[in-house]
């Protein structure tokens, strides 16, 4: 029982820390994109 306890908990934290890195993904893409249209 302990075992599937401690399951459940490790897979709802890799979803989780997947969705910050693709948010981090987001704002340097915004970056890119500004410093993108300064060069342009």
């Amino acid at each position: 029982m302990t075992q599937s306890s401690l399951g459940s908990p490790r897979v709802a934290a890799e979803p989780s820390g997947g969705e910050p890195e693709e948010r981090a993904s987001l704002p340097e893409n915004l970056e890119f994109e500004g410093e993108k249209s300064q060069d342009g």
